[in-house]
């Protein structure tokens, strides 16, 4: 996975009157690569003055950043991209664009700051830290991971969880951003 955060005025492409000194002139740098000999195609670009995060991934991984509520993709990588980003595949990039090529495809995924994060939270903090949690031990449920990483009692666990209007058996992975800013945002007792 590579996140390249461009800032301005870095163009993303060449152009005629800017023909070195662009992303992909840093990026093949990077890589050893000779920029006529780095294959870099993307469908996107931000303009010379836009600053924002780009991605090239392994397509499993551009899935991951991507990912919803209650897949087997879905995570705190998919929710810290989508709490600070709009994150979207501009274009798949084929193994053949790489030497030597890969055994699967990538992904150029675009990710633009938002302006604000998605969801409001009190605590950005305690709000990942909610997120990690939740995470942690994906076959057990949202009070069980709870109770662990807070040191709660199974009650207390539980007490937060309906203060947030969750079901007491909703696993972390089937949480939405909204709902993990409703937990994080509701008292802790």
């Amino acid at each position: 996975l590579w996140i390249v955060a461009k800032g301005a005025p870095l163009p993303t492409l060449p152009a005629r009157s800017i023909a070195t000194d662009t992303l992909r002139e840093q990026l093949s740098a990077m890589l050893g690569l000779h920029p006529d000999a780095f294959s870099y195609h993307p469908v996107n670009r931000l303009d010379k003055g836009t600053s924002g995060l780009l991605c090239i991934a392994r397509h499993a991984h551009a899935q991951r950043l991507l990912a919803a509520p209650s897949t087997p993709e879905y995570g705190p990588l998919a929710i810290r991209a989508q709490y600070y980003t709009q994150p979207r595949v501009a274009r798949i990039v084929e193994a053949a664009c790489f030497t030597p090529p890969p055994k699967v495809d990538s992904a150029f995924v675009c990710m633009p700051w938002r302006d604000q994060p998605a969801v409001q939270v009190g605590d950005e903090v305690r709000f990942f830290r909610i997120v990690n949690a939740a995470f942690a031990l994906r076959r057990k449920t949202l009070c069980n991971n709870l109770t662990s990483a807070f040191r709660l009692t199974r009650e207390e666990a539980l007490a937060w969880i309906a203060r947030a209007g969750l079901p007491e058996n909703i696993r972390g992975e089937a949480l939405s951003l909204q709902q993990f800013a409703d937990l994080a945002n509701a008292e802790q007792e």
